[in-house]
């Protein structure tokens, strides 16, 4: 049971800093493109979106207004919250299999 909750614990977490960290990729780019500098590949901003950064990508899109014209992002980055959110519902439920675990 402790280690479930310890597993929890460092799944949120990570959820928590790959938001962040993918946030400020996507101003760094956003940086990056106004100041005519060497641009991040769109791959690895699609890449870090599906392994649990979505949520921030999604909120650097609005804030900066950065790459929201793009297919690839528009519709990319909202079915990529969307499964974001199912893998965490599904880790979640194994992990904290009993509710009064957490």
């Amino acid at each position: 049971m402790l280690f479930r909750r310890l597993l929890f614990l460092i799944l949120l977490v990570y959820i928590f800093a790959i938001n962040i960290h993918v946030f400020n990729l996507m101003g760094e780019d956003k940086h990056r493109a106004e100041s005519g500098e060497w641009r991040i590949s769109e791959n690895e901003l699609m890449f870090k979106a599906a392994i649990g950064g979505a949520v921030g990508e999604g909120a650097a899109m609005l804030y900066f207004w950065h790459k929201v014209r793009k297919p690839k992002f528009y519709f990319g980055v909202p079915l990529l919250i969307v499964f974001n959110l199912f893998i965490f519902r599904v880790l979640s439920k194994k992990l904290l299999k009993n509710p009064d675990d957490f």
